[in-house]
């Protein structure tokens, strides 16, 4: 879940639980939302919802954060709680990722959009976040760096869940200013055979 900024373009209408491990994070998305429902835990370990519980998962920028022998338990968790046809959207940062070329693209299309003084007026008035995110970003390349981190190109990523059994529904697409790849899959309906 994070600090619940994905949430804000979710259906109003829709149930969402919000899970993240991060106590901070979950207090932050509750100053945003404050009926949420919020469950602190880690990915790695079981997840503490019944299997088939949710139409859909979505997963923004954290499974890059697992090595690589946990993708198999993580992928398998959000298999046993997705319902049959459910949908599932993961994200995740890409083998190229370099937090300066969003920012960069950020600044570009912010000129596009509100012009030089705007911008500049931002990017002052964001000085102290902006340093945030460097340092934030330099972290987690250093994890990357010392192996602690996964990071995955569009195939690799996309066939984790594959061996799961998951259906593709998208090729892989590139997002965040092409640092990131994003992958839709549906839970496959298993069929009993009538004998």
């Amino acid at each position: 879940a994070g600090t619940g900024n994905l949430q804000m373009f979710l259906p109003k209408a829709a149930n969402v639980v919000s899970l993240d491990n991060s106590k901070e994070a979950l207090e932050r998305l509750k100053i945003k939302f404050p009926g949420a429902k919020v469950v602190k835990h880690s990915i790695l370990e079981k997840l503490p919802f019944d299997n088939n519980s949710f139409d859909r998962v979505v997963s923004n920028n954290v499974l890059y954060t697992l090595q690589n022998e946990d993708w198999d338990f993580v992928v398998s968790e959000i298999k046993r709680v997705s319902k049959p046809n459910s949908i599932i959207v993961i994200s995740n940062l890409n083998k190229d990722f370099n937090a300066l070329n969003i920012y960069i693209d950020h600044i570009r299309k912010s000129l596009r959009l509100k012009g030089t003084v705007k911008t500049v007026w931002e990017l002052i008035t964001l000085i102290y976040p902006t340093i945030r995110m460097i340092q934030f970003n330099k972290m987690i390349n250093e994890n990357n760096q010392l192996k602690r981190y996964s990071f995955l190109n569009s195939d690799e990523q996309r066939a984790k869940f594959e061996q799961h059994d998951f259906i593709s529904l998208n090729e892989t697409e590139k997002v965040y200013s092409e640092q990131a790849n994003i992958n839709v899959f549906k839970k496959e309906v298993k069929t009993t055979e009538k004998s």
